[in-house]
C-alpha cells in the first residue's frame, strides 16, 4: 500500500499517462476551509499554470466532464486566458470521490483538437475510481478528511455550515466553479 501522499499522487499521474494519452495532467485538490482549489501534482503544465488558485466548492458532477473545445463552454469562460496561455484546447476532468466527497479532480489536457471516445470515457471513469482509492488510503489524506468532517459537525460550526451550504453549492453545472 502507498503510505506517502506525494508518492500516491505521482503514481496517479503516471498511471494516467500510461492509460489515458494526453499532453498534460493535473490533480486539483480543494482546501475546504479556504474554499480554494490548487494543483497538488502535475505533469506537462507550466509552473505558472500549476501555481494558480481558484475559489470554489466541491465538484458538482459525478462522471467525467469531456470538453472538446474549452473556448466554447460558458462554464470555462473565466479560465480561457489561462487555457490560451498554456495552449490547452480540450480536456477531460475526472472527479475523484475520496471517502464520498468530490474534493479532487484528475484532469487530462490536450493542446490540439480532441474529441474523447467512449473508450477514453470508460478509462477515465475507471482511472477516477483507482485514483480516488489510492489517494484516499494515504494516512495523511484520511486523517485530514476525518478531522474536517469532525470540525463540520461541531455545534458551534454546524449553523454556519448549514447557512452557507444552501447558497454555496451550485444548482447547475454552468454555475459551478471550474477546478480544472
Amino acid at each position: 500500500a502507498i503510505r506517502d501522499e506525494a508518492a500516491a499522487r505521482a503514481g496517479v499521474i503516471d498511471l494516467a499517462h500510461r492509460v489515458l494519452p494526453a499532453d498534460a495532467y493535473a490533480i486539483w485538490w480543494l482546501d475546504v476551509a479556504n474554499r480554494e482549489w490548487r494543483i497538488v501534482h502535475a505533469h506537462g503544465v507550466s509552473d505558472t499554470y500549476a501555481s494558480q488558485r481558484l475559489v470554489g466548492d466541491e465538484v458538482p458532477f459525478t462522471q467525467p466532464l469531456l470538453v472538446d473545445d474549452v473556448f466554447s463552454l460558458d462554464l470555462l469562460e473565466a479560465r480561457r486566458d489561462a487555457y490560451r496561455a498554456e495552449g490547452i484546447v480540450a480536456m477531460m476532468t475526472v472527479p475523484l470521490p475520496i471517502h464520498g466527497e468530490r474534493r479532487a479532480t484528475l484532469v487530462a489536457y490536450y493542446r490540439g483538437p480532441h474529441t474523447s471516445t467512449e473508450t477514453e470515457l470508460r478509462v477515465g471513469m475507471a482511472l477516477g475510481q483507482i485514483a480516488a482509492a489510492a489517494l484516499g488510503n494515504c494516512p495523511q489524506v484520511y486523517g485530514r478528511l476525518r478531522a474536517a468532517s469532525r470540525a463540520a459537525t461541531r455545534p458551534d460550526r454546524g449553523a454556519r455550515c448549514a447557512t452557507s451550504a444552501g447558497s454555496a453549492f451550485p444548482t447547475r453545472l454552468s454555475e459551478s466553479p471550474a477546478p480544472f
